[in-house]
């Protein structure tokens, strides 16, 4: 994992903004420890004193953070991040003075600290891609374990690749013997996944590791870091296969937003994977020590190294001058290096997945990204495999990833679509006393819409401050197929509920009525579940009677007159 802020660098350009962050995170307290406290205004602050300066900066973080908290404590874990990203923000992006760095550095420390504090005790909920591997300590094996693996190393000694980095091996290093012997003991259901999911994606990330220049073998760090999860997040806050935390990504140029989040873009985070890793290579000079700094923080190692007077991971590491999970992660990471080159060996079975490859198609408008799926022939969750990274909508001049082979059909599909099918999206921060009725009204859209495209739980529980997807346009609602044809009206059929699907637009699809629908299916709620079916009449709408015998469509089950119902 990318710690916390610490891993600034003064990007080309020597932005004033990356310069600042170079300055804050050069005192042990940016990574987590102790920091100095911030500075207190005096009674009478002066007009333009930098203490009144630091002050002005100090109640505006304060305020975002406030409505972070307060978000946090409602259970609200999105906006909550999106509120303490700002007040760190607000530091970040202070041109301040000379003499005022002391007080912007103190005040920083102690927002961070504040932040961080509230990130390890679970800021982030629980869900199946919450990364595990990474936080658990490296226990010793169990004695089967640790027996198995001398025994298979004893018997059949492996035939190790000329791998271009050192890699210490189990006969050498007790620590990777060890972390060899949990992962394909223990932990061995998991990383076969890990292992399995890497068949997509490896040949990717090899070829751009190659063209940055980093060794290929640091790419099965992200076993480790992810289990090759696009989609993993930490409770420490870090996102994607590469596990970085968004300051570290904005900092590397990478888009991180409520629709549009590149750390769990395969592609553009693995290179940015590369390009910090090669920029902690040319700080460290040793690839131990790159895993460990990836891990901890370039700050936090540096500072070991001075404080000890060593310069390698593994005295480092003896003298626990660096934390434990890092001790861990360093073995972890060189066992992965060891297991993917024979899996068969250690017992593992892998399974062998497609490989990620796509075509790219750049939009010259914000378009829904279910526009996208019909036009490829594909489910929404299936245009969310190649892009993990889009939440909603493909931004204008922004590419979006499609199956490979089907641009110029996409593409010639796209331009037949009316303009006001591509639906334009906007974003509104929410305000005090702003209410949803208010803010559909406003924008000329639907309430329903924008409670579909920002997927929201509550729909009368706003926060200040969060960030709201605005679908506007002629029909004032969010993309969604064309009503289907080839039925004759009163001609039955059933539907197989989709992810996403609600009972207006199914019946909007078939042109009938919500209540007709309710009434078919003998419902006394609108709510509805992916797989469920559906009984449903074509295009029957308000008192038009329902046929009470229909044949049934080719795709439908069979049926009866005592199920078809009768007429109102």
């Amino acid at each position: 994992m990318i710690e916390t802020w610490a891993d600034c660098r003064i990007v080309a350009g020597k932005s004033l903004k990356s310069l600042l962050c170079v300055l804050l995170f050069v005192t042990s307290a940016a990574c987590g420890g102790s920091s100095a406290p911030p500075q207190t205004a005096p009674a009478v602050p002066e007009p333009q004193g930098p203490v009144s300066a630091i002050q002005a900066l100090q109640d505006e973080a304060e305020s975002y953070f406030s409505y972070g908290e307060e978000a946090y404590r409602r259970g609200e874990y999105a906006t909550a991040d999106d509120r303490f990203e700002r007040a760190l923000e607000v530091y970040l992006d202070a041109n301040v003075e000379p003499e005022e760095r002391d007080a912007l550095q103190a005040a920083f420390n102690d927002l961070f600290n504040r932040i961080h504090a509230l990130g390890f005790e679970g800021l982030v909920p629980v869900s199946d891609d919450l990364v595990s591997l990474d936080d658990e300590e490296l226990p010793a094996p169990s004695e089967e374990d640790l027996a198995n693996l001398r025994a298979r190393l004893e018997v059949e000694p492996m035939e190790l690749p000329k791998f271009s980095i050192d890699v210490p091996t189990p006969l050498e290093n007790e620590r990777v013997e060890w972390a060899l012997a949990y992962l394909t003991g223990d932990r061995k259901e998991v990383i076969e996944e890990g292992l399995s999911r890497a068949t997509r994606y490896m040949p990717m990330i090899e070829e751009i590791f190659d063209e940055v220049g980093v060794p290929r073998e640091l790419a099965w760090s992200a076993l480790i870091e992810s289990l090759f999860k696009t989609g993993a997040y930490s409770r420490a806050a870090a996102s994607g296969m590469w596990q970085f935390v968004s300051g570290t990504a904005r900092l590397y140029g990478m888009k991180v937003g409520s629709n549009v989040d590149e750390r769990t873009d395969p592609v553009r985070s693995t290179r940015m994977a590369a390009i910090y890793m090669k920029d902690l290579y040319a700080e460290f000079g040793d690839w131990s020590l790159v895993m460990a700094a990836y891990n901890a923080g370039k700050g936090r190692i540096g500072r070991a190294m001075q404080r000890t007077g060593h310069d390698d991971f593994w005295s480092l590491s003896e003298a626990r001058a660096i934390p434990r999970e890092t001790r861990d992660h360093v073995p972890k990471i060189y066992a992965a290096m060891l297991i993917a080159t024979d899996p068969e060996y250690y017992g593992l079975t892998v399974t062998q997945q497609p490989r990620y490859e796509y075509d790219e198609s750049l939009m010259d408008a914000n378009t829904d990204l279910r526009l996208v799926a019909d036009l490829v022939g594909l489910t929404f969750d299936e245009i969310r495999e190649y892009n993990p990274h889009i939440r909603a909508w493909v931004p204008a001049d922004y590419p979006v990833r499609i199956p490979a082979g089907s641009k110029a059909a996409f593409e010639a599909a796209l331009a037949d679509v009316p303009a006001a099918e591509r639906i334009e999206f906007m974003t509104h921060v929410v305000e005090r006393g702003d209410t949803l009725g208010a803010i559909a009204s406003h924008y000329g859209t639907r309430q329903a819409a924008i409670v579909e495209v920002n997927q929201m739980r509550n729909a009368n529980r706003l926060s200040i401050g969060q960030r709201l997807i605005i679908p506007v346009g002629s029909d004032m609602r969010a993309y969604r197929p064309q009503p289907v044809a080839g039925f004759d009206v009163g001609e039955r059929t059933t539907y197989v509920v989709q992810r996403g699907d609600s009972l207006y637009e199914i019946a909007l699809n078939f042109r009938t009525d919500v209540s007709n629908l309710m009434r078919w299916n003998d419902m006394t709620s609108a709510r509805i579940y992916p797989g469920g079916e559906l009984i449903v009449y074509y295009g029957i709408r308000g008192n038009m009677a329902t046929p009470v015998a229909v044949s049934p469509s080719p795709t439908s089950p069979s049926s009866t007159a005592a199920d078809a119902g009768s007429g109102p």
